[in-house]
């Protein structure tokens, strides 16, 4: 399934991407383009473990170690060329997005946070520095 608003160039990335990684739904939200749906499950490159779609919205990381990818710009555009590693360094408990956790890509050094997913190792999160602040 593929509803997409996106410049040419932008649609020529996805369909590569969609075929390196077996990706069979891609989906963007808004006329802007700034939100695509990419849930599928994956291969964790820090520990090794299969990674389930997430039961709600989109995976953007491992269910167990809590590492990412620093692969999107704007949320699952997978856009980004950097592709460093994303070590979860704390976490967060917004008022309205719930509990997020704080990433530094191992590679480039930018600071990055994300929803955390039903199915996460709650016990993960929490051995993570609380309240981390992004610089």
């Amino acid at each position: 399934m593929a509803l997409l608003s996106l410049k040419s160039e932008r649609l020529v990335f996805f369909s590569f991407i969609s075929e390196l990684y077996g990706i069979s739904e891609v989906v963007v939200l808004g006329a802007d383009g700034r939100f695509t749906k990419v849930n599928e499950g994956f291969t964790c490159l820090f520990c090794g473990r299969d990674v389930p779609a997430a039961p709600q919205t989109c995976r953007d990381h491992c269910t167990w170690c809590l590492h990412s990818l620093h692969v999107d710009i704007n949320p699952g555009d997978r856009a980004n060329p950097c592709r460093g590693l994303l070590k979860p360094v704390g976490y967060e408990n917004t008022g309205h997005k719930g509990l997020m956790i704080h990433y530094r890509c191992q590679k480039c050094g930018e600071h990055h946070r994300n929803r955390t997913a039903p199915d996460d190792d709650f016990e993960a999160i929490l051995k993570l520095q609380g309240s981390y602040k992004i610089p």
